[in-house]
């Protein structure tokens, strides 16, 4: 899967990519059906997938292996993984053409999503407009990604290739609920827990963040989840650490060792920014971060100017109106290590109310607000 580090302009400042997308038809593999040997499926088949209330290419089994060409043109998903599809691997598939998320994984452990191109995907989201503590009118995704984990654990996505995606972006990592807006609702109350990924090239996906670790569902956590070694370019931000919904928690995010660089937003985001949201116990060690953009006008962060911008802090305060006794969001106990940061306006931009721990981290040149 070779990538050619072409620029563009500013406007979409990212880098170019060569697919190399495998012929054939998908191939699924699953104990159930050794004795009638693989299966190869129709371009055309939509199947209803679960509890996403979206439809699928292909849908994943207990011990299932995907591999091939995944064409997912007319399905609002490539390749689906439920809940009573643990263990299942999808591994050297190309899956391309889904109108949302080219791979879900729902409320499943162990599963693993290795050497994938997922590409040409999120062709139509059904993205909801984002109003924090406020449900939408009907059936929408608050966050749709090309590779979407939600209520997961121990699950793997390493080594693939996500590229040329055409909303919403890259890999998510999210909790799931009955009333989750995140997948459409219906699902299992699940935290997100204990995922791994490693290793990926997140290249070109201009309309979303490279990757996300969020909380969507209150009383839900999404705890101990790792983001290490991937390479993040040219997508609208890097990768986000973020609570944004009332009364949510994101415990012990790791996000190490990786490459932001040329995105159009800042290439590392923290936000905690609703009522009772805590983001506790983040790590972001040993990353190289250079040449981002800023933050859009529109977020009207005081002092803060649009400029370029290597790791951005957000917690907000409390609305006007708020109840009394209300919590006021949090970030606590986060540590930023020997990262290495370069042209960029801001390296490391705070609000007043974080208080970081920095070891180490370099910027060349850059200014900190730290208030």
């Amino acid at each position: 899967m070779p990538v050619d580090s072409g620029t563009r302009s500013a406007a979409g400042r990212a880098f170019g990519v060569a697919v190399r997308v495998a012929a054939g038809l998908a191939v699924v593999v699953s104990s159930a059906l050794a004795a009638a040997g693989p299966r190869t499926l129709a371009a055309t088949d939509c199947t209803p997938a679960g509890a996403s209330h979206l439809t699928a290419r292909v849908i994943a089994r207990p011990g299932a292996t995907i591999t091939g060409l995944v064409d997912a043109a007319g399905c609002d998903i490539g390749v689906y993984v439920p809940a009573d599809a643990s263990g299942a691997v999808i591994r050297h598939a190309t899956v391309r053409g889904a109108t949302d998320q080219g791979i879900l994984v729902q409320d499943a452990s162990g599963v693993i999503v290795e050497d994938n191109t997922v590409t040409g995907n999120l062709r139509h989201p059904d993205v909801c407009p984002f109003v924090p503590g406020v449900a939408p009118k009907g059936p929408c995704i608050v966050d749709a990604k090309a590779v979407e984990l939600v209520g997961t654990t121990h699950a793997v996505v390493k080594g693939n290739l996500i590229v040329n995606n055409l909303g919403e972006g890259g890999i998510g990592v999210f909790d799931d609920g009955v009333h989750s807006p995140a997948t459409l609702g219906k699902g299992l109350a699940r935290p997100s827990q204990d995922n791994l990924i490693e290793d990926n090239v997140v290249v070109d996906n201009p309309r979303g963040c490279g990757i996300v670790v969020s909380s969507h569902v209150a009383g839900e956590d999404v705890v101990g989840n790792r983001v290490l070694h991937n390479t993040v370019i040219g997508d609208a931000e890097g990768v986000v650490v973020a609570d944004n919904v009332p009364h949510t928690r994101l415990v012990g995010t790791r996000v190490v060792r990786n490459v932001a660089t040329d995105n159009l937003g800042p290439g590392v985001v923290l936000n905690s920014l609703a009522p009772g949201d805590v983001v506790t116990g983040t790590l972001i060690e040993d990353n190289v971060l250079s040449r981002n953009g800023g933050l859009p006008p529109f977020e009207k962060l005081p002092g803060y100017t649009s400029n370029p911008t290597g790791l951005i802090a957000v917690t907000a305060g409390l609305p006007p109106g708020t109840p009394r006794g209300t919590p006021a969001p949090v970030q606590q106990h986060v540590r930023i290590v020997d990262n290495v940061i370069s042209g960029e306006h801001y390296g490391v931009w705070l609000t007043p109310q974080n208080h970081f721990t920095f070891v180490g981290t370099t910027e060349t040149p850059g200014t900190v607000n730290r208030l």
